[in-house]
């Protein structure tokens, strides 16, 4: 939420294990809505559906599915490709 106080922000944080965990937010001046983009999220690195999670357009939190550093990090390139194209 500190880092989302600030404009222009968007965080994607995540942590990798047996429960990996992901955090989305973006200040109120960016044009993202972080809980659909943890939607995307979950469902690219746990499409058997075992993973949760939810919140609002600015800030979204979900988890509880295993996954390594290297694909969370893949995952997240992917979505930050995705929603650069022009």
């Amino acid at each position: 939420q500190t880092l989302t106080s600030f404009g222009g922000v968007i965080a994607l944080l995540a942590s990798a294990g047996a429960s990996a965990q992901l955090v989305f937010g973006c200040s109120d001046d960016v044009a993202l809505d972080a809980a659909a983009l943890l939607r995307r999220a979950l469902l690219r690195l746990a499409p058997d559906g075992q993973a949760r999670g939810g919140g609002s357009p600015r800030l979204a939190q979900g988890g509880g599915f295993w996954a390594d550093a290297d694909q969370l990090h893949a995952a997240l390139q992917a979505l930050i490709t995705e929603e650069t194209k022009p």
